[in-house]
């Protein structure tokens, strides 16, 4: 369920260079590309992106022993610095934006940190994560025995997290002349950060993978505390919409 794996190894340290450089930024470049608005062609190409969600993945679990806090910390230093490289551009809205989802997932790591000790699997248990589709998860959820609306969430959470995760990694790559991202395209990406960032956040709430008490000032990051209120607040209306949603497909079918 951690999110913003992604950018910590690959956006922030580059340690999987290949995988980058041979599927993660052709993939990219092929959604930033499309005729279409960037929000839609990321979710358009879900299938494809989750795949690669995983091998990251994969790769991560391969490094061996991790420690998960130290990361967290240096991940936050990181955040800061491009947020303050991506206001000296004069794009006010994408740094704060970018604060916003990257502050949300780092809020919900850390949480889901408290909650479970991360060790590394058996080689043979990971081996499953280079060829897992998204079809192959949904699959997996749907055959555990949770309440339908659980599954329901765990299978959206999964992929909000996934087209969050890609977005902030557009992010670092554009802004360390990576990926050279249009600055129109950098603008709908600001609007797709913080929809994301709002529906991770209200899913993770519905699932409890979020402690909504004792909010700390989140300085590091550029967000105050009212800040970090305000994320909530949008997280709880985000889950409102949702499951207004869910009601009226119920009612569709």
């Amino acid at each position: 369920m951690l999110t913003v794996a992604s950018v910590m190894t690959m956006g922030i340290e580059h340690r999987f260079n290949d995988l980058l450089d041979k599927e993660i930024r052709p993939a990219l470049l092929r959604v930033f590309v499309m005729n279409e608005k960037l929000c839609d062609a990321f979710e358009n190409n879900l299938s494809e992106l989750f795949p690669l969600r995983m091998k990251m993945f994969y790769q991560l679990l391969r490094e061996g022993e991790f420690d998960w806090q130290v990361a967290v910390e240096d991940l936050k230093k990181s955040v800061l610095e491009l947020k303050q490289k991506i206001e000296a551009g004069g794009n006010i809205r994408l740094a704060e934006n970018f604060a916003f989802a990257s502050t949300v997932s780092i809020e919900i790591m850390e949480s889901a940190l408290e909650k479970a000790h991360i060790e590394t699997p058996p080689r043979d248990q990971t081996d499953i994560f280079l060829k897992m589709t998204l079809e192959d998860f949904q699959n997996l959820i749907l055959l555990e025995a949770l309440p339908p609306l659980t599954r329901r969430n765990l299978i959206e959470i999964t992929k909000t997290i996934t087209l969050l995760d890609f977005a902030i990694l557009l992010v670092f790559l554009s802004f360390e002349k990576i990926l050279d991202v249009p600055q129109s395209k950098l603008e709908e990406l600001s609007i797709c950060l913080r929809d994301w960032a709002q529906l991770y956040g209200a899913l993770a709430q519905e699932l409890k993978l979020w402690k909504t008490e004792a909010i700390q000032q989140k300085t590091e990051l550029g967000l105050s505390e009212t800040d970090i209120i305000e994320a909530k607040r949008l997280a709880e209306a985000g889950i409102e919409d949702y499951l207004e949603n869910v009601i009226k497909d119920k009612q569709s079918v």
